[in-house]
């Protein structure tokens, strides 16, 4: 708490779990990642996550060398993400920014809203005082981002 009084006191914003950044200067890295977005990996060790799959290439330099060599794929993992598993996991990343996740951004993600999928979930959560859903967007209170991993855990398995 200390550190996030010093560091707005310095003009950087509290956008994610674990950090803070000037205006202009968030993560963009990072915030691909916290939406659920598809991004590229490309070499050794490098994870995908393209229409829903993510896939893991081989970590060993020699392997994926050889792999590529071969003219074989380097991918030595894929695990497709559907529906309440999907669901879910879009809400446990988006809930590491502070902003949360967006309910119609959800709806049109999904088809579906968040509350007819884990509406037990966050009511709970918000009991508990770890949630709030202010202006259409679900987040973490200030005690929900001190027990994020509480929370987090709801929305998995």
């Amino acid at each position: 708490e200390e550190a996030a009084r010093i560091l707005t006191g310095a003009g950087f914003i509290h956008y994610e779990i674990s950090n803070f950044a000037r205006p202009g200067f968030f993560c963009r890295h990072n915030i691909t990642y916290w939406k659920n977005q598809p991004y590229f990996g490309f070499g050794a060790g490098a994870a995908s996550f393209l229409g829903g799959v993510r896939r893991t290439n081989a970590s060993s330099v020699q392997e994926y060398i050889r792999r590529m060599g071969a003219g074989e794929s380097p991918v030595v993992s894929e695990e497709a993400l559907e529906g309440r598993m999907a669901m879910g996991e879009t809400i446990f990343l988006g809930l590491r920014m502070l902003c949360g996740v967006d309910e119609q951004e959800f709806q049109s993600r999904y088809g579906t809203s968040l509350r007819e999928v884990f509406g037990p979930e966050i009511d709970g959560l918000k009991r508990r005082g770890l949630l709030e859903e202010p202006d259409g967007a679900l987040r973490l209170t200030h005690k929900g981002l001190l027990l994020a991993n509480e929370a987090f855990c709801q929305f998995l398995g």
